[in-house]
């Protein structure tokens, strides 16, 4: 094409040229145009200059203009390449064999969304194989039995083992906001943002007193560990027990006695003062916001886990990260999931070929962090419509971090339909503008799918391409336990200060406001009697200390050594 049209330009020009100044006696030859530029600079055809000009502009932009045409029609009516932008790992030097293996040879650096009913075939046909050709910085997160189904193919690392509910390393969320010198406040807030996200606009408000809130009282945890000479980062833990009471009716009482604390710092004061200045309804309401991400550190050995940090020492940037949670406690443990991969993700900053794994992520919770960064993620879901629950609104802002899905054969006819309106969904997200289908994949062609095959819809064609699942033979693989030890206590300058400001806050009992003098017995009625108070209920303790009773939760003093309450 551009041959011709460097061909044809000299003599169009010249018949131009001889058309815009009347030369129509004379024959046009491919030269004309030429010699009538070369004698510009005599004066007789100076006044002509600009029809010359414009005579080869014509000759070489028709042309020009008609061949581009025709490269556009022509591409238009081409067949789409049916295979998505994959690479064979064959072509690829093994020190960067870091995409996701889809199937024998063939990997993508795209993030994958796997959708598998049987999460056990995810493992084996996508999880496995990728690992095995791994050789940078991953965080995965599964159950046991997913992450015992893949340690064999970590060919020996460095294995960095998170347990919350079970024997793993320590790590406590708080701790990278502690300094000798104080709390660093932005990275509490940002912590806070993750907790208490603003998920619909008329809970802003709400949101934004709970992460003040929250922030307040991390203040007031650190002021009283400071004060007493302990040099140790608040845990989540604490800041649970001591925002217990805020659960209760006297919750008013119990701010202001703690803000009259004489170990708190100024700072700490004017943080708490806004939540003071709340009216009843509002009070209660931003409580019952602040308790409800720290509830999950009322279990025991979760409480354990996340006091210590074990893995600040341990270089992220070369190992392999393990989350281990229950498949019953996903749910819960998501928000402390979130923030941990965010912990990850800039502990690994400027690794090029980080991935995150998320094995069943229908399972867990909403987990921001998928929805404001470019970290390169490979998840599994038992079924598409499953993530509509957790992400609502913002289902779209997750589906478009998935360029690259995979579909394993539908269970049944009606499983096939509900993916295939799924896809339809992710194909609106991926190409809003509709220039292809909208239906990538039949209900038909997904139940049509036998169990050693998946489909592979991939940007830029989101063409399903069938590919076979790589058969892998594993043997599970025990994981790497880290003893965590005993539980460890409630510190005790907290636990003076919990009970000192319930003390300050709790009222007479009955016989003293009567005006009747309290029998001289070490006893008093329903004292050292255990109470369930409200819904869902909290265990509390009823203690008389002379003519004052006093109401401790339970779990105050779990796992101490001493006597009962």
């Amino acid at each position: 094409m551009l041959l011709l049209v460097i061909g044809i330009a000299p003599y169009l020009s010249g018949y131009f040229t001889g058309l815009l100044l009347g030369l129509s006696g004379h024959p046009n030859t491919w030269t004309r145009w030429w010699e009538y530029i070369r004698v510009l600079d005599q004066p007789a055809y100076a006044p002509y200059a600009w029809r010359i000009y414009l005579a080869g502009g014509l000759g070489i932009g028709i042309p020009l203009c008609a061949t581009i045409a025709a490269l556009i029609a022509l591409r238009r009516h081409l067949p789409t390449p049916p295979p998505p932008r994959f690479e064979p790992l064959e072509a690829i030097a093994s020190p960067s064999r870091h995409g996701v293996v889809l199937s024998r040879g063939i990997a993508t650096n795209l993030s994958v969304l796997v959708v598998a009913a049987r999460s056990e075939r995810a493992v084996l046909g996508t999880l496995l194989p990728t690992l095995r050709q791994s050789g940078e910085p991953w965080l995965m997160v599964g159950t046991r039995a997913t992450l015992a189904a893949c340690a064999p193919a970590m060919k020996g690392r460095e294995i960095v083992h998170l347990a919350p509910f079970g024997q793993g390393h320590c790590w406590n969320p708080f701790a990278t906001a502690w300094a000798p010198e104080g709390l660093r406040l932005p990275v509490l807030e940002s912590l806070a943002e993750r907790w208490y996200p603003a998920t619909e606009p008329s809970r802003r408000f709400l949101a934004s007193h709970a992460r003040h809130a929250f922030v307040a009282l991390v203040q007031v945890v650190d002021d009283v560990l400071r004060a007493s000479g302990e040099a140790i980062a608040p845990a989540p833990g604490d800041l649970h027990r001591l925002a217990q009471p805020l659960a209760t009716q006297q919750r008013r009482a119990y701010l202001d006695a703690l803000g009259r604390t004489a170990a708190l710092t100024e700072r700490t004061c004017e943080a708490l003062r806004p939540l003071q200045a709340l009216d009843e309804t509002a009070f209660r309401r931003v409580c019952e916001a602040l308790l409800a991400p720290l509830a999950l550190f009322g279990h025991a050995s979760l409480d354990t886990a996340t006091r210590g940090d074990d893995i600040a020492t341990r270089d992220l940037r070369r190992a392999i990260v393990l989350v281990e949670l229950p498949a019953e406690r996903r749910g819960e443990a998501s928000h402390l999931v979130d923030i941990f991969i965010a912990f990850w993700r800039h502990a690994t900053h400027g690794m090029p070929h980080r991935r995150l794994v998320i094995d069943e992520l229908d399972a867990f919770a909403r987990l921001p962090i998928l929805l404001d960064s470019d970290l390169p993620c490979l998840a599994t879901t038992r079924r598409l419509a499953a993530l509509r629950q957790p992400y609502g609104r913002v289902l779209d802002r997750l589906l478009s971090s998935f360029p690259c899905v995979v579909m394993h054969g539908a269970t049944d006819e009606v499983a096939a339909q509900e993916s295939e309106a799924m896809l339809e969904i992710y194909m609106t997200v991926h190409d809003p503008k509709e220039r292809r289908s909208r239906r990538p994949a039949s209900a038909q062609a997904l139940h049509a799918v036998t169990d050693d095959q998946q489909l592979v819809i991939a940007h830029p064609s989101f063409r399903p391409y069938a590919a076979d699942i790589p058969s892998v033979r594993y043997r599970a693989k025990p994981l790497p336990s880290h003893e965590t030890g005993e539980a460890m206590p409630f510190p005790k300058p907290l636990a003076s200060l919990l009970v000192s400001v319930l003390a300050a806050c709790s009222t007479p009992t009955q016989d003293v406001t009567e005006g009747k003098r309290p029998k001289a017995t070490p006893y008093m009625k329903g004292c050292n009697s255990p109470r369930d108070i409200g819904s869902p209920p909290n265990k509390y303790v009823d203690a008389c200390i002379g003519p004052h009773r006093f109401r401790f939760l339970q779990s105050l003093y779990e796992l101490q050594a001493g006597q009962d309450l």
